[in-house]
């Protein structure tokens, strides 16, 4: 489990005992138990799902960068400047 989905469980449960042991604030501690035992089910259920969104952004940006690094930003300035000579000079002099 992830952090996040570790702190939702803690105060899930917090919120479960607090609730059917006491009192508290007119038996608020089941209904802020049971909201955060649906976010916790939640985020647990689209972990893995979060883990292979990263990955796959990390992917793409490895790609932007392999582009980057092989010229691509220079191969595609050349191709304008044959297109259309003078509005990459006029932009570049201003």
């Amino acid at each position: 489990m992830k952090k996040l989905t570790k702190i939702l469980l803690a105060i899930s449960l917090l919120g479960w005992v607090v609730g059917f042991t006491t009192n508290w604030y007119h038996g608020l501690g089941c209904p802020i138990g049971a909201m955060f035992l649906g976010w916790f089910l939640v985020f647990k259920i689209l972990e893995k799902e979060m883990d292979l969104f990263d990955d796959e952004q990390n992917m793409n940006l490895a790609k932007a960068d392999a582009f980057s690094q092989a010229g691509f930003n220079r191969i595609a300035a050349e191709t304008v400047q044959r297109s259309a000579p003078g509005v990459l000079a006029h932009s570049v002099s201003h």
